[in-house]
């Protein structure tokens, strides 16, 4: 049975949409991973980091679902 993980963090010093393309743009999310990422904004698109450890789908909300 897959279980869902929610968590919710305060960032003070940053718009929102900044964050999100942050986490979105496979490029950038790599740079701050420190590994590959594939990732994608569309809904329902899978993405991968830390080499698989983390992987799931992109749902519609613009949230991650793990």
């Amino acid at each position: 049975m897959t279980k869902h993980i929610k968590q919710k963090i305060t960032f003070k010093k940053t718009k929102p949409k900044n964050l999100f393309d942050l986490y979105m743009n496979a490029k950038q999310h790599s740079h701050i991973a420190g590994s590959p990422v594939k990732i994608s904004s569309k809904g329902g698109a899978p993405f991968s980091a830390h080499g698989g450890y983390i992987s799931g789908t992109a749902n519609r909300q613009r949230t991650m679902l793990f």
